[in-house]
């Protein structure tokens, strides 16, 4: 199961709270774009010095991430229609931000 607005209203307060800490974030919520009502999707995208990336996610379940190293022009992650689920979200957010550099949870160790 996907717990979609969950996810969004999860991922939007995650995007803040990385704000926080120093890291340029941009969440993006197509949940109320009425051209997106068929399969509307969240996204986080995280831009840091030698890399930028995003991981978006979709009401019907499938997931994106993608990162890429500035510094060698190449991907570090590039994976797509991964399946999003109410247990797999959590880990699929922390292969994201390790992908970007980060450590567990994001706080940069």
């Amino acid at each position: 199961m996907f717990t979609f607005d969950k996810w969004g209203d999860w991922a939007e307060a995650r995007a803040a709270v990385l704000v926080g800490e120093g890291i340029a974030v941009v969440f993006r919520d197509g949940r109320q774009i009425s051209e997106l009502a068929s399969n509307p999707s969240f996204l986080i995208e995280i831009s840091t010095v030698s890399r930028v990336g995003y991981i978006g996610f979709w009401r019907n379940g499938l997931c994106d991430i993608e990162v890429i190293d500035t510094s060698i022009d190449a991907h570090v992650e590039n994976a797509s229609m991964l399946k999003a689920t109410d247990e797999t979200v959590p880990d699929l957010f922390e292969r994201f931000l390790v992908a970007c550099g980060f450590g567990q949870n994001g706080n940069g160790s």
